[in-house]
């Protein structure tokens, strides 16, 4: 019972133990987010200290400990996309503004990012 309520809602700051796996995208400011037309998730993996993912036009990756050090491909995007709300200057110090509740990982909005709110991709049999 107590394992359960741990996944629920993350007591205390979040580390990146508690991020480890993949996350999509959910909602943003509060509106659910459409798959896109392309089925290319709007999405994150953490493993270990290193990130992974795909922002909405990019794909990213680099490592937490490190602010600065994510490389992202460079395609142009148009304006109408959709683009993952997660601050890739320094991940780790928005990753760990956020909190874990109810198994979503909810981010506050920051330096013109809006908040949002990502989930663990549900298993495919």
């Amino acid at each position: 019972m107590l394992a359960l309520g741990a996944i629920a809602v993350c007591a205390g700051p979040v580390t990146p133990r508690d991020l480890q796996g993949t996350w999509e995208l959910a909602e943003i400011a509060s509106r659910p987010v459409a798959p896109t037309a392309t089925n290319a998730r709007l999405a994150f993996t953490i493993k270990d200290q290193g990130i992974e993912g795909f922002d909405g036009c990019n794909n990213f990756s680099g490592r937490l400990d490190q602010p600065g050090a994510i490389a992202s491909t460079r395609r142009g995007c148009p304006d109408d996309v959709v683009k993952l709300p997660l601050d890739l200057t320094d991940a780790w110090s928005h990753l760990k503004a956020g909190k874990i509740q109810n198994g979503a990982l909810v981010l506050p909005a920051r330096a013109g990012l809006p908040a949002s709110v990502f989930r663990r991709p549900k298993s495919t049999p």
